[in-house]
This record gives structure tokens, C-alpha cells and sequence, in this order.
């Protein structure tokens, strides 16, 4: 009898590792369990842009081997007839500072993975400013992706459910239950709720918000530094961000957060104010 696995959890891991299991083991039973599924999952409101982002002190062998092996997969994606129904665009990336000495912004080992990636002179950044009502001194440009969840998630499922996989819709409240039941093995993919699942207090939620709206003239993501607002195109409207607020669990709309990132990216595009007023 072939093996029986259990996944914890319907988001881009939960899914990503269902479907990885299926290709690597011909014939595994792959049985996905969770409260949520898309278009009601963390990444179902991401953009779903390819760039190393909130990394902290994340070792960088990991970042470079992490977004190497992801990369190398969106590209392979992009490149299928499947590309579409994937929700793959290849777009421009234009990450742009204000402080001082941003022409010498270090350059991380990630950024030896994109197709394409250029450090912008403060001659080009003075130029890129007079297009906003940012006063850049420099920044990097790169060929990158975007793999929409709300299109990917969707596709990784009917994958799934095409393998042989079976959907099981229900809170888990203790990795306990599934002692005494007919899986061989249980893999956690529930993300910031291991929280509660393992009771590890350790894993803590970096709270994102975002706005999306309609700006069908916009094909290039701006981003400001490290942790500023960014704006990245979609296929049906274009996202606004963000927050990074640690360790906040709210998962509603904030209207301040709204007007905060409203204000920056409009800063970055001025066009975009009649767009979102």
C-alpha cells in the first residue's frame, strides 16, 4: 500500500509541497487539510512578486539557494504553454533610494539570480526622480517575475486534485489528532499559525497590507529601498504597499495604513492619484 501523507495547510507552501510530493513519489496518497483555501489564504492578497524581501538575518547561502531554485521555476513556468493560466508576467524592477550614497547600495548575493540586474548611476537616478516627486540618489534595476497566488493557487489545486489528491475543509487544532490515523507522515505548512498549532512564540506575524487599484498603464514595479511603499502591476490591477508591522495579528483593512500607502506611492507615481481618489 502506497504511503499516506498529510498537509497541514492550503496556502502557496501547503499547495507547492502537496503537488512537489505527488511528482516526486508516483502514486503517494497527498491529503491537504485546512480552515482556508483560496481566494482566503495570505498569499490570495500578495502580488506575488519574485524578490528577496523582509529577510532579516536570514543566513544568505539559504536566500541565494532559496530564490535561486524559485526563479529557475517561474522561469520554467513562464517559458510553458502554461504560462497564462499560471499568472506569470516578466516585468522591469526599479528599486530606488533617497539616501545619501545610493549609488553604492550593497549588492546582495541574490541579485546574481535574475535574467538581468544593473546598478543605477545617480545621473540615471536624478532622471528616474523627475518622474515622481522622490529625490533619489540611486538604486538597481532587474528582470523579474510575478506569480499571481490568485491565479497560481487555483492552478496548483486542480494540479492536485488532477494527481489523486483529496481535500479535507477543517481547522486543525493539535497536531495530536493525527496520532492513531492512517497518515505516515504529517508536514506543518501552516505558515505564522504554528503560532498556535506547535505553540512555537517564536514565529511572530509581520503584518502586510495593500491596496489594489486600476491603473492598466502601469508595467514596471517601483519599489522604494528596503522597506518603503512599492508598486507592482498585475494582470487585472496593480498593487499598492505596504506595511511591515511585526508581531500585529489584525487582518482587517486599517484605514490609516490605506491613506499611508496611498500618500507613498503617489509620491513615487504621481499618476496614480487620480487613479485611487
Amino acid at each position: 500500500m502506497a504511503p499516506h501523507v498529510a498537509v497541514i495547510g492550503a496556502g502557496i507552501i501547503g499547495l507547492s509541497t502537496a503537488v512537489l510530493a505527488q511528482e516526486k513519489i508516483p502514486g503517494l496518497q497527498v491529503t491537504i487539510i485546512s480552515e482556508h483555501f483560496s481566494p482566503h489564504t495570505t498569499g490570495d492578497g500578495s502580488a506575488g512578486l519574485w524578490m528577496p524581501y523582509c529577510l532579516k538575518d536570514t543566513p544568505q547561502n539559504k536566500i541565494l539557494r532559496w530564490s535561486s531554485k524559485t526563479y529557475d521555476h517561474i522561469l520554467k513556468l513562464w517559458k510553458s504553454n502554461e504560462a497564462g493560466d499560471v499568472g506569470i508576467s516578466l516585468i522591469p524592477v526599479y528599486k530606488l533610494t533617497e539616501k545619501s550614497g545610493g549609488e553604492d547600495m550593497e549588492q546582495p548575493e541574490w541579485t546574481k539570480v535574475p535574467l538581468a540586474h544593473h546598478i543605477i548611476n545617480s545621473h540615471q537616478a536624478q532622471k528616474l526622480a523627475s518622474l515622481s516627486d522622490s529625490k533619489f540618489t540611486g538604486g538597481t534595476h532587474c528582470i523579474s517575475f510575478t506569480l499571481e497566488p490568485t491565479y497560481f493557487l487555483p492552478y496548483l489545486m486542480q494540479k492536485f486534485k488532477v494527481n489523486g489528491g483529496k481535500v479535507l475543509h477543517q481547522k486543525v487544532e493539535s497536531l495530536q489528532q493525527f496520532c492513531g490515523q492512517n497518515y505516515d507522515v504529517v508536514i506543518n505548512c501552516t505558515g505564522v499559525q504554528a503560532h498556535n498549532l506547535v505553540g512555537d512564540k517564536s514565529v511572530q506575524p509581520v503584518r502586510g497590507q495593500v491596496l489594489r487599484v486600476n491603473a492598466p498603464w502601469v508595467f514596471h514595479a517601483a519599489l522604494e529601498g528596503n522597506e518603503g511603499n512599492y508598486i507592482i502591476p498585475n494582470k487585472d490591477n496593480v498593487i499598492l504597499g505596504g506595511t511591515q508591522q511585526e508581531g500585529n495579528w489584525n487582518t482587517k483593512p486599517d484605514p490609516a495604513d490605506s491613506m499611508s500607502i496611498h500618500n507613498g506611492c503617489c509620491k513615487l507615481m504621481p499618476g496614480l492619484k487620480v487613479r485611487t481618489s
